[in-house]
């Protein structure tokens, strides 16, 4: 349950894989969303799009080709209003190329901070084009030293992580409120 200054008091259920993207995402959506679905309102909050940003040092290829991207995007918002119109997405954190170029974890590929911020131009992109508010998270962490908000150069760490959740906690107090912003 989630409780703040907002009395906001609703399940939340976390559907997050490990190394997931937006084509693991879509092709479960469907049957994760219908197992939970309650007499709740239902609320979609995305925060994806940071593993499909990931790029091969030896072949330049993107894990997801931008335009594969953008179109996973595009199938994952309109499979999220058949159950509601209360959609928004959480952009994509900066990263820190010393610390994850390569990969520790996987060597083959690495994360660019350049990459990330390419990958969350095209989420903001496609949200406004689909009216869908968006959580800019990027320009909050960069005002800020990254290092500071991040465990291993790529995980927000609990002062990253307080940034996000008082982002997504004033949206969602906003809906609870009826004050549901269609597009910011």
């Amino acid at each position: 349950m989630i409780q703040s200054e907002f009395l906001i008091d609703m399940p939340l259920t976390n559907l997050g894989v490990d190394g997931d993207d937006t084509t693991g995402v879509l092709a479960r959506f469907k049957d994760e969303l219908e197992r939970r679905l309650g007499q709740e309102q239902t609320i979609i909050v995305f925060a994806i799009g940071i593993n499909d940003s990931q790029i091969s040092p030896k072949t330049g290829k993107f894990r997801t080709p931008p335009e594969l991207f953008t179109q996973n995007i595009h199938d994952l918002i309109n499979k999220a209003r058949s159950y509601t119109d209360k959609i928004f997405f959480v952009g994509l954190t900066p990263t820190e190329d010393n610390k994850v170029d390569p990969i520790p974890w996987l060597p083959e590929m690495s994360y660019r901070d350049g990459c990330v911020q390419q990958f969350n131009n095209i989420l903001k992109s496609v949200c406004a084009d689909e009216r869908v508010p968006f959580l800019d998270v990027y320009p909050k962490f960069k005002k800020r030293n990254v290092s500071d908000l991040l465990i291993d150069g790529l995980h927000p760490n609990g002062k990253g992580h307080k940034i996000i959740f008082d982002m997504v906690l004033s949206h969602i107090g906003d809906i609870s409120e009826g004050k549901w912003k269609k597009f910011n």
